[in-house]
């Protein structure tokens, strides 16, 4: 089996983590060749793929100052995960 849909339970925001809900993520091509395994950076398994997106900011840790809830964000590193919700 390649893909298992399921939930996870949501962790909360440490004092500085964000928590955030992706609105869209598109599948590339990297997503593919990394699934396919040919993508030349794997992932350790079990991963999530994706990299790119929008997301909304759902709930911020006491010490995070640069966003706020409801705050539109991207991610700025590749492998996050961003398939994953």
């Amino acid at each position: 089996m390649i893909f298992r849909v399921g939930k996870e339970p949501l962790k909360a925001a440490g004092s500085n983590e964000v928590t955030v809900k992706f609105l869209f993520s598109p599948i590339n091509p990297a997503d593919i060749s990394t699934v396919r395994g040919s993508y030349p950076i794997s992932p350790a398994l079990p991963a999530v793929p994706g990299s790119e997106g929008v997301a909304q900011v759902i709930s911020v840790g006491s010490g995070v100052k640069d966003v706020k809830e409801g705050d539109l964000v991207v991610p700025n590193k590749a492998g996050v995960g961003t398939s994953s919700s």
